[in-house]
Order: C-alpha cells, then sequence, then structure tokens
C-alpha cells in the first residue's frame, strides 16, 4: 500500500512539473527565434566591392537595373566615354581642381546602366523610418516598438523595406558584392551582386526614358 501511495506522489509530481517545462521550453524557443531575427545575413561566400549611388531604371525580384551618373572629360564637348567599370579603380567620379586644363576640354555628365542581381540573402532598407499611414490615410506615429521591430535586423542599414518598393525613379544607394571565388584580375560587372539596397528618396523629375509623361487627360 505503501509503495502504491508514493508511485501515486511521484505521478502527481510530474504532472505538476509538465506545465512549467512547457512553459520554459517556449520560452526558449521565443527567444532563439528573437535573437535569430536580429542577426543580419552573413553572406558566405561572398566579399564586399564597393557603394555607389544610382536610380532605379526597372526592378523585380531577381535582379536591379541601377543608372549612375559619371564625369567625363571629353574633346569638343561631342565625345561619350567608355563605360566606366563598378568594381575597378577607374577614378571617373572624382575631378581634381589642380589637374590641368585643356581649352579645347570639357567635363560633362554622363550615364550608364546596370544590372545587377540579389543573392538569396539580400535585403531592400529604408535610409530612414518611412512615413506612417493610419487606415483612415492619415498620418500616424509609430510607436517604439514598432520602430525597434523595422529597424530588424539590426545589423543591416536603416529600416525594412520589400524589394517592390524600388520603383523607377527611387535613388538607391547599393552595396555591392562579389564571389570570393572569382580570382580579383578576372572579375566583371556580370560578377557584382547587392547585398543591400537601401532606398534613399524618389526623383521627383525622372528621367522620361525612365518614366513616362503621363498622358494628358482628354476633356
Amino acid at each position: 500500500m505503501r509503495t502504491l501511495l508514493l508511485g501515486v506522489t511521484f505521478s502527481f509530481a510530474l504532472l505538476a512539473l509538465q506545465p512549467e517545462t512547457a512553459v520554459g521550453e517556449e520560452k526558449a524557443s521565443k527567444t532563439e527565434e528573437k535573437v535569430a531575427a536580429q542577426k543580419a545575413p552573413g553572406f558566405a561566400g561572398y566579399q564586399w566591392v564597393t557603394m555607389m549611388t544610382g536610380e532605379v531604371v526597372k526592378a523585380d525580384d531577381s535582379k536591379v537595373t541601377v543608372r549612375v551618373f559619371w564625369q567625363q572629360l571629353v574633346a569638343n564637348g561631342n565625345n561619350r566615354g567608355s563605360r566606366p567599370s563598378l568594381h575597378g579603380n577607374h577614378g571617373r567620379s572624382h575631378h581634381s581642381p589642380f589637374a590641368t586644363r585643356h581649352n579645347n576640354t570639357q567635363l560633362k555628365w554622363e550615364h550608364h546602366d546596370y544590372d545587377l542581381p540579389y543573392v538569396a540573402e539580400s535585403l531592400v532598407r529604408n535610409k530612414t523610418l518611412p512615413p506612417k499611414t493610419n487606415p483612415d490615410g492619415k498620418r500616424g506615429f509609430y510607436s517604439a516598438k514598432e520602430q525597434d521591430d523595422l529597424k530588424l535586423p539590426y545589423a543591416a542599414p536603416g529600416y525594412q523595406a520589400i524589394r517592390s518598393d524600388l520603383v523607377p525613379g527611387t535613388i538607391i544607394e547599393a552595396h555591392i558584392i562579389r564571389d570570393r571565388s572569382i580570382p580579383a584580375n578576372k572579375v566583371v560587372d556580370g560578377d557584382l551582386r547587392i547585398k543591400y539596397a537601401v532606398v534613399l528618396r524618389h526623383d521627383p523629375n525622372p528621367p522620361k526614358d525612365i518614366v513616362p509623361p503621363t498622358p494628358a487627360k482628354k476633356n
């Protein structure tokens, strides 16, 4: 009889501990999920190349076509320079005031478009916290928790955004990487990939070949 009572008591003790164990496991699981969300993608197998600012020409879920503007020294104001490489040290974006100036040359701006594919870990981010709009269309305010959540993962720049936010005319800061297995002297622009595409602002007057003008309404 005594053995039976001890067995029953032990069983009840185990049942009492089960809810606490389940709660502890649930808390540990949530903590692990939160820590995982705070970590930025590792981008294993890739290395840093450069960062540049450009205007989105077109974009989809696989890549972004970015227009980059360069300064070109031309003779007689008519020659267009060769397409600069994004990964090479071309020196085309700067002009020294101490450089020798020739009367038959001048500086002009020109642009080139570059296709930059995403990798699986690529993220689109907002440089600054975007305005919040309530369901009624009025401006709202983010709570401290909402602001904190939009920063995840913390190691990534800015705030959360999605790839569909990259519409034509969007000015972005492109963080560019490449596969580290490619020898440095073999890298071409086609090997470059987007690490982060950070939205800076939207061009109020984008070039017409990027965003065609809206047809005038007929009366």
